[in-house]
């Protein structure tokens, strides 16, 4: 059968209203910065069930502990980089940062990520706007599905 890639991500926003991302890669940094979490969607026959467990496992595999907060339907949207569906949430949890950062450090799928770290609103908007920001005097991109991503976030939620 051929069936489109299904996806789904959420922006995570901590409780002192930074967003969390990831650099992807384990030891060797690919540069590329991700939402995290993220994930591809298991399915047959697609149900909602489906998706919102996709979601609790993403946060159980990616960053180490069930989700706890607010999570809000974004959109639907082409995903570019898979050419299939991608499910978009924005999750608010009540988490500071660096306890999100503690749990994702015994993540079963912490590997994936390189490190986390905390953007502001503006770097978002950068993220949209061109593709790239720098931390810590490195230059970093996202692919382009993932600046629909930050694009659609701030359409929605300025």
């Amino acid at each position: 059968r051929n069936v489109s890639p299904l996806t789904m991500n959420a922006l995570l926003e901590s409780a002192e209203d930074s967003f969390v991302l990831g650099i992807r890669g384990g030891i060797v940094e690919t540069g590329k910065i991700a939402i995290i979490p993220g994930g591809h969607i298991d399915y047959t026959i697609p149900r909602i069930e489906d998706i919102l467990e996709t979601f609790r496992n993403e946060f159980r595999e990616e960053l180490g502990y069930e989700f706890e907060g607010h999570v809000s339907p974004i959109c639907i949207f082409t995903n570019k980089d898979t050419n299939g569906i991608n499910i978009f949430y924005k999750a608010k949890t009540g988490f500071s940062f660096q306890e999100i950062l503690e749990r994702w450090k015994v993540a079963k799928d912490q590997e994936e990520h390189s490190r986390l770290f905390q953007a502001s609103y503006q770097m978002i908007k950068q993220l949209a706007d061109t593709g790239k920001t720098t931390i810590g005097g490195m230059e970093y991109l996202t692919t382009p599905f993932l600046q629909d991503c930050f694009r659609i976030a701030l359409e929605k939620y300025s």
